[in-house]
């Protein structure tokens, strides 16, 4: 009765959060939708505090100091701040997007198109990620993001059938809506030979550094652990000769973003059998967006919250 009871009220809060509370967002002035997501993040602090100590121990050690309760607090704050950005993704344009989003590096990612052997930014989970997509988009760039879409859980019997119903809608409505971004997708589950494809066409890909797609991981130095990054990326911008750009998006305000996208790292031309280049090669990217991460540890534990197992060191019930 009481998985029966959580499974429906997890079911309603998405289709609530998906359908009215996604209206509400859309009229409500930004200013004040801001204000009070950052209380709901505050409530979470309190309400979720047991993973107070781990977040504390994970930041000390990425800052290399110690770390105050507002910091703690603003991880839950970003986590809920990129929620509600993703409710008003429909309000941004080629327009407005400067308004919105600041731009280093822009002129790397234009230089490196003219090589005309696609462009892959890649990115850690850090800040806002998925604000990528319109921040790129709507400079006018034919841009793909590298995404899973899996189907949302089905549970069997006939008590559930109205619950399988709800949580059906709320992920298409979810979907829906990045979908109308001005990106292209490459759904991994269905195959990877579209990727190649838009690289040949010389598109841009956005593709996540630290996803948790695909297998056979290596275990990297980043941000004073030993974290396992896959070497998916490195091989595709060795098999393809697409120009790699590391890039990271900084929340710096309530609504306002900054992208920065580095100049190309150098890529081995093909990898060797004990796979030491496609090591170093990550590496390299990763020391990239580090001082970022170093310098905002807040905007990339949100991440780690969601009990992401990246870090070797990572304890089981973090």
């Amino acid at each position: 009765m009481i998985k029966f009871l959580a499974l429906y009220v997890t079911d309603i809060i998405r289709w609530i959060y998906w359908g009215p509370v996604r209206i509400l967002i859309r009229i409500t002035p930004k200013g004040l939708s801001y204000r009070l997501i950052m209380l709901v993040g505050v409530c979470a602090y309190f309400i979720r505090r047991g993973k107070k100590e781990q977040l504390r121990a994970w930041m000390e050690q990425v800052s290399g100091g110690p770390v105050s309760r507002a910091q703690l607090i603003d991880v839950f704050v970003q986590y809920y701040s990129n929620s509600l950005d993703t409710l008003l993704y429909c309000k941004l344009s080629s327009e407005n997007i400067d308004r919105f989003v600041h731009y280093e590096g822009l002129g790397n990612l234009k230089q490196a198109l003219r090589a005309d052997k696609g462009v892959i930014l890649l990115h850690p989970h850090f800040g806002n990620e998925e604000y990528l997509m319109p921040a790129i988009g709507h400079k006018g760039f034919t841009v793909s993001q590298i995404a899973s879409r899996w189907e949302p859980d089905y549970t069997p019997g006939p008590f559930f059938a109205l619950s399988n119903r709800i949580r059906r809608h709320a992920w298409r409505m979810r979907i829906g809506t990045r979908e109308k971004l001005p990106v292209g997708f490459v759904y991994i589950d269905k195959g990877i030979r579209d990727i190649y494809r838009l690289l040949k066409r010389n598109e841009v890909l956005l593709l996540a550094l630290d996803g948790r797609e695909g297998g056979s991981w290596q275990e990297v130095p980043f941000l004073g652990m030993t974290a396992k990054i896959s070497p998916g990326p490195i091989k595709i911008a060795q098999s393809t000769g697409a120009l790699l750009l590391p890039t990271v998006i900084v929340r710096t305000g309530r609504y306002h973003h900054t992208v920065h996208i580095g100049e190309p790292v150098r890529i081995s031309k093909q990898s060797d059998k004990s796979g030491e280049t496609v090591r170093a090669d990550t590496i390299a990217v990763l020391q990239a967006v580090e001082p970022y991460i170093k310098k905002n540890p807040s905007q990339y534990a949100k991440f780690i919250l969601l009990d992401v197992k990246l870090f070797k060191e990572e304890q089981a019930d973090l």
